[in-house]
């Protein structure tokens, strides 16, 4: 699920008091559950992330103790490293 399938879900599960538990993707659903509403994620370490995911930030997200701790950037905190994008593009 990413932004489009979250934001089409969460509103009917917060008016039915159903739980949404996104994962796979906690860089965009840390800020989603943060921001719209929902629950908590899965941590995912890097030893876990079958897409490398974290070879495109510049910086690792910070996990104390098993929590998420949000970024203060703009849009989703992500700080993308470009040359990383620019390394792995396919198009």
């Amino acid at each position: 699920m990413g932004i489009t399938g979250y934001m089409q879900g969460i509103g009917l599960a917060l008016e039915n008091a159903k739980v949404i538990f996104p994962h796979y993707f906690p860089d965009i659903h840390a800020p989603l559950v943060c921001g719209v509403g929902g629950t908590m994620i899965e941590e995912s370490p890097q030893q876990a992330d079958t897409v490398g995911f974290w070879q495109l930030r510049a910086t690792q997200p910070q996990i104390i103790d098993g929590m998420w701790h949000m970024s203060d950037a703009p849009g989703l905190g992500i700080d993308w490293d470009l040359d990383a994008i620019t390394t792995y593009k396919t198009s």
